[in-house]
């Protein structure tokens, strides 16, 4: 019951903020509005944490100690990732400015300013 008072209280709160808020919208105190929506999510930081505690109802998160073998796991992506980036890194010429392989290379045709440019400039 003491959470559900919690949550009452909470609300109330809440109905609070959103009068300060609007408020400080109407005498266009700039402060008050702040603290008029700082208000409100305090309040309902405040409501879903009694609500959850009142329910019972749990975040799903893994404890610690199994945390860890799922890093383990997860570091397979992380492998991928630096494995791509790296054969990325390995197609693409050193003193090259374009890309291998992308969207400026099929408009460098339709811009020949541009390709002159670039000709001009890997001298």
């Amino acid at each position: 019951m003491r959470y559900g008072r919690r949550v009452i209280e909470a609300a109330l709160g809440f109905l609070i903020g959103a009068g300060l808020l609007l408020a400080g919208v109407v005498i266009n105190v700039i402060l008050i509005g702040v603290a008029g929506f700082m208000v409100m999510l305090a309040c309902s930081m405040w409501a879903a944490t009694s609500y959850r505690r009142m329910t019972g109802i749990t975040t799903g998160r893994v404890p610690a100690r199994d945390r860890r073998a799922g890093k383990q796991a997860g570091s397979g992506l992380m492998m991928r990732l630096e494995e791509r980036w790296r054969r990325r890194q390995e197609r693409r010429p050193l003193n090259s400015r374009l890309p291998a392989a992308g969207p400026r290379a099929s408009n460098a045709a339709a811009h020949p300013r541009w390709l002159a440019a670039s000709a001009v400039a890997a001298l």
